[in-house]
């Protein structure tokens, strides 16, 4: 075999093994923009569990969280049609996996602690005397 039959062989399997690796890799789609990677919690979380005490006010309330760039937003819909919401800026601890957002309670403002882990965010807070919980999770 010539020499210029061994660099024509080479050539090929280079170019070969190039294409391989160009349409086997995930494209820049699959692998979703930076932002969604560094940033899994950002999205859009329907209410499952919505409890005060013993009761489960979930499928009354209807309540979503729309968590963006340093801005959480709940939003529920009203008994009688139509829907409100209150945005709050938050921080996200991303050693802990918590949100702490920044609420007005009757004194002043209060710092509230809200979990992220496997697609849920969950809150555990005392409200008037009362156990209240509430889970959220992605859709």
């Amino acid at each position: 075999m010539g020499m210029k039959v061994k660099r024509i062989r080479l050539y090929c399997a280079s170019a070969l093994v190039s294409l391989l690796t160009i349409f086997s890799a995930p494209s820049v789609l699959q692998l979703g923009t930076l932002k969604e990677i560094s940033t899994p919690y950002l999205g859009y979380y329907q209410c499952d569990t919505l409890r005060i005490g013993e009761k489960d006010f979930a499928d009354e309330v209807n309540a979503r969280l729309e968590v963006g760039d340093k801005v959480l937003t709940l939003v529920w819909k009203l008994p009688f049609g139509g829907e409100k919401s209150r945005s709050f800026p938050y921080e996200y601890d991303e050693e802990t996996g918590s949100f702490f957002l920044t609420v007005p309670d009757g004194r002043g403002e209060k710092r509230v602690r809200m979990s992220y882990e496997k697609g849920e965010i969950t809150m555990r807070e005392n409200l008037l005397g009362r156990a209240f919980f509430a889970r959220f999770t992605r859709k």
